[in-house]
């Protein structure tokens, strides 16, 4: 049923792309117009291909089989650079996008090779069956929630393509990077955290709220420190992946500036989405939807506001803002309708976290201003080392409890290894 409807999407999106175009990206104009409705009807048409993935990815994640997912993300990108690299010549925009849906299907196909080693598909199911439609009862807010989501993605793009040349492009780079660094920490843990939280709620036991908070606590210890590095050392991480053939130090400044500002929304961004995955365990659905909406109202409106005056930089700083509303509100609202969670002891160990965190930011300026590497990669690689040094000192000084919970979840692996 959901290939069906990626069928019928997709053919859609294909015949409605002339109108699409125009209607989310009205700074284009010309060729630049033309090729972006052809790469648009390109991309359009393997939604059946992405309906495929996320349902796969989902099934396998449920039955707690996190590595075939892992697998088959990985096997999308070696395709792609695989042909990428056979195919030296020829590298224009479509042939570029051909491979990234060449990369697809075979992600689709591993999928397909994994779930059939774990589980059997049996057709037959009624559409009208009893379960069917409670799925899609409580499905639906969540699909609401996610095409709220996408129209805040669709305006700061509309909005990019306002700004001078190259300034979408910069957002899109920046929103890479971004998007990186959320599915590796947020997205990972979200993900494997959910088959448990779900059980715990179907069990009514007080280890859901323990479990949620500490999950939590453990993922802004780690993303403070990378958001702030971040902010700081923007230029030398953009140099680093990108700074090569015609993306220029024109081109560097603005993607960091971009990433710059994108980059104190991570830990918020790390609160929103494992309280909504908290929520969906709950069967609340509806409470990460409104939440959604409000923080793309926000978005919309404070990137409307601050484009004027600050170009691309008010755009990032609309998205991040957004961000911190919405991870606000939805503490608000498990504190209200999540009894078994605890939030006394969650804020005072995040206040801890954010102090260390200005200590990190200090102590990485003064660094920088007296110890300057030439070299980009070894600049960043020297502040990392530093300023995780500085915060775990401020953190142990501070009497952190999340630090001392990862400090002997690694003494019991070494000891075990």
């Amino acid at each position: 049923m959901s290939a069906l409807l990626g069928v019928v999407l997709g053919v859609l999106g294909v015949a409605a792309s002339p109108l699409l175009v125009p209607l989310f990206a009205p700074g284009f104009s010309g060729k630049q117009q033309e090729l972006a409705i052809v790469l648009t009807r390109l991309i359009m048409g393997t939604v059946v291909l992405t309906v495929l993935q996320y349902m796969l990815s989902a099934v396998l994640n449920a039955k707690k089989h996190f590595m075939p997912a892992q697998i088959a993300a990985l096997s999308h990108n070696m395709a792609i650079i695989a042909i990428i690299v056979l195919f030296t010549h020829g590298h224009d925009m479509v042939f570029l996008m051909i491979a990234v849906i060449a990369g697809m299907a075979v992600q689709v196909a591993v999928l397909l090779l994994c779930c059939c080693r774990h589980f059997t598909y049996i057709r037959g199911l009624s559409p009208f069956h009893r379960d069917t439609w409670h799925l899609f009862r409580m499905a639906f807010p969540v699909l609401l929630g996610n095409s709220i989501i996408q129209i805040n993605n669709i305006v700061d793009k509309a909005l990019g393509s306002t700004l001078p040349e190259g300034s979408l492009s910069a957002l899109n780079y920046a929103n890479n990077l971004t998007a990186f660094v959320i599915s590796v920490f947020i997205t990972s843990l979200a993900t494997t955290l959910y088959p448990t939280l779900a059980a715990k709620a179907a069990e009514e036991s007080d280890g859901f709220g323990k479990a949620l908070l500490q999950s939590i606590g453990g993922l802004s210890l780690v993303l403070i420190p990378i958001s702030c590095i971040t902010v700081i050392d923007a230029k030398d991480i953009v140099s680093v992946v990108y700074a090569r053939g015609s993306f220029d130090q024109t081109a560097v400044f603005y993607t960091a500036l971009a990433l710059s500002w994108y980059a104190p929304m991570f830990p918020w961004a790390g609160i929103r989405d494992i309280l909504t995955r908290a929520f969906y365990a709950v069967q609340n659905t509806k409470i990460p939807m409104r939440n959604s909406a409000v923080g793309v109202g926000c978005n919309i409106m404070f990137s409307l506001l601050f484009v004027r005056w600050l170009g691309l930089v008010g755009i990032a700083l609309g998205t991040a803002i957004s961000s911190v509303i919405t991870a606000v509100l939805l503490l608000w609202n498990a504190h209200k309708y999540l009894p078994s969670l605890r939030l006394r002891p969650l804020f005072w160990e995040l206040g801890k976290q954010f102090l260390a965190g200005i200590f990190l930011l200090t102590a990485l300026l003064i660094f920088r201003r007296f110890l300057h590497f030439p070299h980009p990669a070894v600049q960043f690689t020297a502040d990392t080392i530093w300023g995780f040094i500085c915060y775990f000192l401020a953190l142990r000084l501070l009497g952190s409890e999340e630090l001392r919970i990862a400090a002997q979840l690694v003494q019991s692996k070494l000891r075990r290894s």
